[in-house]
């Protein structure tokens, strides 16, 4: 993962597995879900006072000290606005865990499910999300998506037969 010049993030798909009319559907839907929330504008999706009303559930221990957890809704009905929590790590204030329900994803023909967890490490940071949506014919589908910074050593691009060798995607932060 690396900032573009458009100040989103872009993306180097390294590897995919799935089945394949399964995963066609459900990369379809999550880069189709993707251009939905990168066409609104970053102010009115941040997480921040004027988007969401913020209440603190209390201080929660994690693997490496401590996190203040708050339940977050938006303050008005607006698309890309979710309802969750938010995890915020007691030393930094960096987020390290956000969890909820995008309600109204057109893109998706309905609401989206997702847990995202951000690992600092210190050089950078990665993280992981989970994603849950329906998609006709095959039910409530997950897809889970992994991101490192982008031209570290550990990279190496997935050589399989998938039509999806390597491409990158432009993704809100």
């Amino acid at each position: 993962r690396k900032m573009g010049e458009n100040e989103r993030s872009e993306y180097l798909i390294v590897g995919i597995e799935g089945d394949g009319a399964a995963l066609d559907e459900v990369t379809t839907k999550y880069v189709a879900l993707q251009e939905e929330i990168e066409n609104l504008p970053l102010s009115s999706i941040q997480i921040s006072p004027e988007n969401y009303k913020f209440r603190l559930r209390g201080e929660v221990k994690t693997g490496i000290g401590s996190a203040y957890v708050y339940d977050i809704s938006p303050r008005k009905h607006r698309p890309g606005l979710f309802k969750g929590q938010i995890w915020i790590e007691a030393g930094t204030g960096a987020e390290v865990l956000i969890s909820g329900r995008i309600a109204d994803a057109s893109s998706v023909g309905g609401s989206v499910d997702f847990v995202r967890e951000t690992k600092l490490d210190g050089v950078g940071s990665s993280r992981i999300t989970h994603l849950s949506f329906a998609v006709p014919l095959l039910g409530r589908s997950e897809l889970v998506v992994t991101e490192r910074p982008l031209g570290g050593p550990d990279i190496q691009l997935f050589q399989g037969p998938s039509t999806h060798e390597s491409s990158v995607l432009n993704l809100p932060n």
